[in-house]
């Protein structure tokens, strides 16, 4: 009997000891580790994920501390941010690739990434089109606009006040021929593209998220995750964009997409 409880007591020892190195103990597998790279890093920022929520820090500056800000569903895929300092998390929001952003006074400022950073009284201002409601100032008026129109998977031009949208590696020529949706870009652009699914694709990117239009409804799935239809779904009528019915596998992908 002595011999089967020790052999027992052995077996769970040994088991903790490989969960946590399964987690914990190899490199580059630590998810409590702050981390510059990953699915939700942006240049000069390191993340880490804790209790769901995500945690955006300096990289010279990774200690955590009590006294520190929250913004509910600010991050990606609805997560709540949470940062040291306020500065931290709103220039974290701020940033986007190919492009350099600053936050002066509560506003973020933007330049074209291989721009000449400078201020000028004469300069373009977006109120509250930004992350967070924020103002966008820049040099000009076509520089804020690209920088709210940026999407991954997309290129976008803006011409006339308009949006051009199409996909990455397709033929960026335009035609008479086209779908027009007004008022549904960022700062109320109207968007317009070659086709009607890749202007509501486009209106349905979310950081995180891979989006499907299907007889004019839009399903959303976890990026990672395989982006098969089910029968086995929840929806919820005109909730999405373009006030489009959105479907997803799960409760949890579905709210998390349209916070």
């Amino acid at each position: 009997m002595r011999t089967v409880t020790t052999f027992i007591l052995t077996l769970c020892i040994a088991f903790i000891f490989v969960g946590y190195g399964d987690g914990m103990g190899q490199e580059g597998g630590d998810p409590q580790k702050p981390s510059t790279s990953g699915p939700y890093a942006k240049e000069g920022f390191a993340t880490q994920i804790e209790d769901g929520r995500l945690w955006v820090f300096r990289p010279d500056k990774l200690e955590k501390s009590d006294k520190h800000v929250t913004y509910i569903a600010a991050g990606p895929e609805g997560m709540t941010l949470r940062s040291p300092d306020k500065e931290t998390a709103l220039a974290y929001l701020a940033a986007k690739s190919g492009f350099q952003t600053e936050i002066v006074d509560g506003r973020i400022w933007v330049w074209n990434k291989h721009d000449e950073k400078k201020f000028s009284d004469k300069h373009s201002t977006l109120i509250g089109a930004g992350p967070m409601g924020m103002t966008v100032k820049a040099l000009d008026k076509d520089t804020a606009l690209f920088y709210l129109s940026a999407k991954p998977g997309f290129i976008t031009q803006v011409e006339d006040g308009r949006l051009w949208v199409f996909k990455q590696g397709s033929d960026m020529k335009k035609s008479d021929k086209h779908a027009t949706l007004i008022g549904a870009g960022p700062a109320g652009m109207t968007i317009k593209a070659l086709d009607k699914d890749t202007a509501i694709q486009y209106v349905a990117h979310k950081e995180g998220f891979v989006t499907m239009v299907e007889d004019g409804r839009l399903w959303v799935f976890r990026e990672g995750v395989e982006t098969k239809l089910s029968d086995k779904h929840v929806t919820r009528i005109g909730a999405g964009p373009m006030k489009m019915t959105v479907k997803a596998l799960d409760k949890d992908t579905l709210l998390a997409y349209l916070r």
